[in-house]
């Protein structure tokens, strides 16, 4: 994408013509994550005039976030299986609090850090509820997920805990875990945004945060869970996509997730990828 000054790089309406999206899948929190990593890219490089033109679209999301000129909006009829799609990260709150904290962890900007704080705030607020509604009997596996449930909520939070040294949200990360941990079994795929690869991944971020082997031992666990819904062999598996036909070479919903996951399982840790600037 052209990052040359003044050229259009955020969109100004949603595909369906509405107001542009705020969320982290399809809208201003993306781009903006996006152009964080970009921004750290380049400094790394040492190309500050590219880092600082990366940063400045990402204040433009941050702008469009704090004026509700975009926002994330999930739209439809809630249902079980919707989970926690509002509050979810890929569609809803947990993936603009996940843009505004490392937005405001980055630039140091004292209003992003504050609306990073209100925003953590509120996520920690409702999660008891989709924790309570992953322990109900019947309740949709999609509680677990990475995208609507406590897997990508969890991760949010640990991140909270770190960027706004809040040891509460810790605590409530872990118990966003151990949900995961007993939803992860009647998980059918073994992706990061629906399957079992998504839950190992919160289970070393809690793990790595708190230096706890309950968790580290659950991620472990996971990640047999995983290999025992592979194909190949034990030595070369292969991985089902989300279709559960064949194998997808995807992040969210293919093996580059799955070999994610396995990674940090391996280093004991280590950033997310694509998730921390």
């Amino acid at each position: 994408m052209d990052v040359r000054p003044g050229h259009p790089v955020l969109p100004d309406r949603a595909p369906d013509g509405g107001p542009p999206e705020g969320e982290l899948i399809a809208g201003a929190a993306g781009i903006g994550l996006g152009r964080l990593l970009l921004a750290r890219h380049a400094l790394r490089s040492g190309r500050r005039p590219v880092a600082d033109r990366h940063l400045a679209i990402a204040a433009e999301c941050d702008r469009m976030l704090a004026s509700g000129t975009a926002r994330p909006a999930p739209t439809g009829q809630d249902t079980p299986g919707s989970a926690a799609l509002r509050e979810g990260i890929a569609h809803g709150e947990a993936g603009v609090a996940c843009f505004l904290l490392e937005y405001g962890r980055v630039t140091g900007n004292p209003d992003a850090v504050s609306r990073a704080d209100k925003a953590a705030a509120h996520l920690a607020a409702v999660t008891p509820d989709v924790i309570a509604a992953a322990a109900e009997p019947g309740a949709t596996r999609r509680c677990g997920s990475w995208c609507r449930g406590l897997a990508g909520i969890g991760t949010v939070l640990v991140r909270a805990a770190e960027c706004l040294d809040e040891p509460a949200y810790l605590g409530l990360a872990q118990r966003a875990a151990r949900a995961c941990a007993a939803l992860a079994p009647r998980m059918p795929l073994v992706t990061q945004c629906c399957g079992p690869a998504g839950v190992g991944e919160l289970m070393v971020d809690v793990a790595e945060a708190s230096a706890s082997e309950e968790f580290r031992e659950a991620a472990e666990t996971v990640a047999l869970l995983t290999l025992s819904r592979s194909g190949g062999t034990w030595s070369r598996p292969v991985f089902p996509d989300t279709g559960l036909a064949r194998p997808s070479a995807t992040w969210a919903g293919g093996s580059a997730g799955v070999l994610a996951f396995f990674g940090r399982l391996r280093d004991g840790g280590g950033p997310r990828l694509g998730l921390v600037a």
